[in-house]
């Protein structure tokens, strides 16, 4: 089988599921041809730990965002410090999103956040990864308000309906794939798969979390992605090498401005 080369955009290295045997995480990730991934931030706790590892590591990218299921992780000055940071470091905007599974009282907080996020990432030129969760309506009619998103961006683990991403693709939104479409009954994201235009796929772990069919865990991590693209690949009728060939086209073009000179890779 031909090597593979594979970006994951959206995992948690900085979870302590991860990080407490994270050199081996990263030797397999290395083996599977995982060469790239973009680790999320999600509270301001961890903004740091996320720098931190793209700084050790030359194989990982950092994002920093405020996920709506923190919301009470924040502190009184995070949208002073997540743009001073955004400012001050070669870095996407995620992990952001509205999930409308939370309570409604919520909902104004989600949203307030999330247009302040987005508008960041705008001002500096940044992709965006975004969480949305049964809040597909107001994530289209926000981004248009907005204007879409100037540096581009992806919806993670995309679990909405077929004909939601060509709504997404007109507001510069791609569209990633993760463990749920390996369930042997993933009818919705197989579909899904199916209808994103080839220059908006993605795949990705959400490591440590969506463990899929046919790794043995106890925890996902970077090296699974091999099963996603397997997926993927079946869901498109591609080779697995052309659908990691096309991803990671993909995931490079998207995230080219996040690849400082001394970290590029040779390609």
């Amino acid at each position: 089988m031909t090597a593979l080369r594979l970006y994951d955009v959206h995992c948690h290295l900085q979870d302590a599921r991860l990080t407490d045997d994270l050199p081996a995480v990263l030797t397999r990730a290395a083996k599977a041809g995982v060469a790239r991934m973009m680790c999320c931030g999600t509270v301001p706790a961890d903004w740091p730990t996320v720098l931190d590892l793209a700084a050790r590591y030359r194989q990982v990218r950092p994002s920093l965002g405020l996920h709506p299921w923190y919301l009470e992780q924040r502190t009184a000055d995070c949208r002073e410090r997540l743009e001073a940071l955004v400012a001050g470091n070669v870095c996407g905007v995620g992990e952001i999103g509205l999930d409308h599974h939370l309570p409604a009282d919520t909902r104004p907080l989600q949203l307030e956040l999330f247009r302040f996020q987005v508008g960041l990432a705008n001002r500096y030129g940044r992709p965006v990864s975004i969480h949305c969760r049964r809040a597909w309506r107001p994530l289209l009619e926000t981004l248009k308000a907005l204007g879409g998103l100037t540096a581009g961006g992806l919806v993670h683990a995309y679990g909405g309906a077929p004909d939601i991403v060509a709504a997404l693709a007109r507001r510069n939104v791609s569209v990633s794939f993760g463990g749920g479409i390996t369930r042997p009954n993933a009818r919705r994201p197989v579909e899904a798969c199916r209808a994103v235009a080839p220059h908006h796929l993605l795949v990705e772990t959400d490591s440590p979390d969506i463990l899929p069919t046919g790794c043995p865990g106890p925890h996902n991590e970077p090296a699974c992605l091999v099963e996603v693209i397997r997926a993927v690949a079946t869901a498109r009728g591609l080779e697995t090498s052309e659908a990691a060939d096309l991803t990671w086209n993909n995931a490079r073009r998207l995230f080219a401005g996040l690849e400082p000179p001394e970290k590029r890779i040779g390609l």
